[in-house]
This record gives C-alpha cells, structure tokens and sequence, in this order.
C-alpha cells in the first residue's frame, strides 16, 4: 500500500496528496501542508532552521509517512460523541489486581504512578520514607514526582484512611528541605531543579492543605524568571521554552493565584 504524504505548499490543490514509497522520506524542504489536525500537529521552524529544529523534522516526517494513511480512516465527530468502551477498561485495568507482568520491572521506580492507571494503590504506605516523602518503590529515594502521584492517588481514593498514610508535618519538613533560596525546589535531595520540582510540591502540598506562607515565598517569582521571550515557559530561568514546562509552571501559578504575574498574552 503506498504511503500518503501532503503535497507541498505551492500547489493549486489544498486538499490533493501524492503517494510516495514507504522507504522515502518526505521532503525536509518543502513546507508541509497543514490541511489535518495530524499536520497542524507539526513543528515550525519559524523560518530559522537550527540543527535541532532539523532533527525534529526529520524524526516527524519520518513518523507522519506512518500516520497518514490513516488520516481519512476516522470520521470527525465532536469529542462529546467519541465512544469510551467501559467494559473493555475495566476488565483490562483491573488485570493489575493479579500482579503486573515482567514487561513492568522497568517501571519499579515509578510505583506511584502506576497507582493512578491501575488498582495497586494498598501498598502505597510501604513507599513512604520515614523523611515525609514518598519513593519510587519501598526503600527508594524520597522523590516529588513519585510523591506528587503516591499524593494524588491517596486524594482520588478520599477516605480517611488514605489520608492517614501521609505523615503531614514530615511531609511538609521534606518539601522544605527541598526548596532552594531562589524558591525553585529541587526533585530529590541532591537533585535537578526545574518548574516539574516546583508544580509536584505545589500541588502535592495544595490536596494535603500544606501550603504555608514559608513554602510558597519566593515560588511565583522563580516562576516568572523561567518565561522566555517566546511566551512559553523553561525549566529554569535564561532556558528554552517547553510545551511540558509550560504546563507546570502555569498550574504552579494557578495554585498560588497568581497566573497574573506571567506574561498571559506572549503566553497564548
């Protein structure tokens, strides 16, 4: 079957598309016509190319030559009307109660997560460190991402009795021993310090009702300082902007009630 790709930005037809074979790679070129929501998807270079901006086109382009046969394969419907196979769901989630297989060894550091995607959230009180914070598995460092997942979890089940696993006063001890003087807060003891750091302990804080006038000083302006003149928002101040650093940095902000104090309109 012949791969489909969009034809370039100078022809007559804004809805033809021309065949190519599977092994020839679009051409990095030519602009890509943005006629689907897969396309829109697409990086822009802005008109100033870099090495890295290459790189990304040719990993996209390399991807799209699989993905646009399929375009016209799904009719549109509103996100209202798309199908959410409950059954299916629930028989393929609640497998997790017989143990998970091999294939997930890799994940054993990031035990909390899987709380929040399956029933394996019982155990949840071994992976708490006797500092507050919560480890990737039992006897693993204490780590706010992991923390932010074991605390979410625990909000998502409600009862009284989730709550308890969580020693407040050492957790609220652990967050500040992570932060730094510039009011970022670093992963884990002897970690990177980036916006991730900042929304996990915000928002592991806000569900715990933790958020102290000693925790926040200082957090909005840290978050500020990472926005870059593009509008988006880095891992750290003077970095790039980031899609998933944004994400962050926006929900800290909306946390602490002060989104006002980034640049909304570069933003948007």
């Amino acid at each position: 079957m012949p791969i489909i790709s969009p034809v370039t930005a100078d022809s007559d037809d804004s809805d033809s598309w021309e065949s190519v074979s599977p092994t020839d790679p679009l051409r990095s070129s030519s602009p890509r016509r943005r006629t689907t929501p897969l396309a829109d998807a697409l990086s822009e270079d802005d008109s100033l190319p870099t090495e890295s901006s290459d790189l990304q086109r040719q990993v996209e382009d390399s991807i799209y030559t699989y993905y646009a046969p399929y375009k016209d394969l799904i009719a549109p419907m509103p996100i209202d009307d798309l199908p959410l196979h409950r059954a299916a769901h629930s028989e393929y989630v609640n497998q997790g109660l017989k143990g998970l297989g091999p294939g997930f060894c890799g994940l054993d550091a990031s035990r909390p997560w899987l709380g929040g995607r399956g029933p394996q959230t019982c155990w949840l009180g071994e992976v708490t460190n006797a500092t507050g914070g919560f480890g990737g598995g039992p006897g693993q460092l204490s780590h706010l991402a992991g923390s932010y997942a074991a605390v979410n979890v625990l909000a998502i089940i409600g009862t009284k009795e989730a709550f308890e696993v969580v020693n407040r006063k050492k957790y609220l001890e652990w967050l500040l021993s992570l932060k730094q003087p510039d009011g970022s807060f670093v992963m884990h003891i002897g970690g990177e310090r980036d916006v991730r750091g900042t929304y996990c302990a915000l928002a592991s804080a806000k569900l715990l009702n933790l958020l102290t006038p000693e925790l926040v000083d200082g957090v909005a302006e840290f978050v500020v300082r990472c926005q870059s003149y593009e509008g988006g928002i880095s891992c750290r101040p003077g970095n790039e902007a980031h899609g998933g650093y944004t994400f962050c940095a926006l929900a800290a902000m909306e946390i602490l009630g002060k989104a006002e104090l980034l640049d909304l309109d570069a933003l948007t």
